[in-house]
């Protein structure tokens, strides 16, 4: 009886895979720095004993209940003077490098948002609500603009160091090193209009140009009529139901469309099956909720959008 090995001992054997890098390189390097001191165990953290694995002490045992100087000292280098003299060390040669930043770690050197900074977190979070409900938008496109706000966070943060780098590689001061801390205004706009710009409106594009090639419309477009169906307690689907639920299914493939709900055997012909309003009572009333609270969302966002992009 053959058993499945799942590990692979072979490989490509006597015919390697040849790689080509850029420029004929013979080796490819990546550098990576691991930011972690402040995140190890420690008994300020809540832990129950001081770290005893992760460090160069060999052999150290925790102690129970009580704090480890000499290894608060180990991880004590790392974030005040080993992270910076690596960072002085890589951005001196324009040597590109990653790195991996434990959040506690990096929780005692925040960076702030300055109280102009706060307006255009604010707006964002505000056109990320308005793409919510606006007509014409595939969910796909909806459920990755619900990432706007993470985005904008991660390229506020990036366009902050860029532009503060060399006070922080210079070894300021500790007035000038508080100052640092905060995100200012300008640089909070220059990277909303990046945002709105060109990572938004491109975005956009994209996923119509992925809705077109895609299948998943009509399954899409079954499931909205199938809500408006319950919130509307509808027992016949006419062309003017159809012309009323969505502009979606107003052209000459309807068929295609409703080919979902066809099969689920919501709809026959033009008559919808009367079990769906007893089985889906709860689903019917959540969706005029939902659609309520849409319709007020869409206004809030047709305002929002208006006066973003005019």
């Amino acid at each position: 009886m053959t058993v499945h090995y799942p590990r692979d001992m072979i490989g490509y054997g006597a015919t390697p895979l040849e790689a080509r890098w850029p420029g004929d390189a013979r080796i490819a390097l990546q550098f990576v720095i691991n930011y972690e001191e402040g995140g190890e165990n420690a008994i300020l953290h809540g832990d129950p004993a001081a770290e005893a694995f992760l460090s160069e002490w060999i052999g150290a045992q925790p102690v129970l209940g009580m704090r480890n100087m000499n290894m608060e000292s180990l991880f004590e280098y790392g974030s005040p003077a080993g992270f910076w003299r690596l960072h002085r060390a890589f951005t001196s040669r324009k040597v590109p490098v990653t790195v991996y930043g434990i959040a506690m770690a990096t929780n005692p050197n925040p960076i702030v948002l300055s109280e102009g900074a706060h307006k255009y977190r604010e707006q964002v979070d505000e056109l990320v609500a308005a793409f919510e409900t606006f007509p014409g938008l595939s969910e796909a496109f909806q459920a990755y603009a619900g990432k706007f706000g993470g985005t904008f966070a991660r390229l506020l943060l990036t366009m902050h160091v860029i532009e503060n780098c060399p006070g922080w590689v210079l070894n300021e001061g500790l007035e000038e090193r508080e100052r640092l801390k905060v995100v200012s205004e300008e640089t909070a706009r220059r990277t909303f209009d990046i945002m709105t710009k060109f990572l938004i409106p491109n975005a956009v594009r994209q996923y119509e140009r992925l809705d077109k090639k895609g299948k998943r419309q009509e399954v899409e477009d079954g499931r909205r009529f199938a809500g408006y169906i319950l919130s509307h307690g509808l027992t016949q689907v006419t062309n003017r139901v159809l012309h009323d639920a969505s502009k979606d299914f107003r052209d000459k493939d309807r068929a295609g469309k409703m080919m979902v709900l066809t099969a689920a055997a919501w709809i026959s012909g033009t008559e919808v099956n009367s079990r769906v309003h007893e089985i889906y009572v709860e689903r019917a009333a959540a969706e005029r909720k939902t659609r309520a609270e849409r319709m007020a969302k869409l206004e809030r966002g047709h305002e929002t959008i208006r006066q973003i992009y005019g």
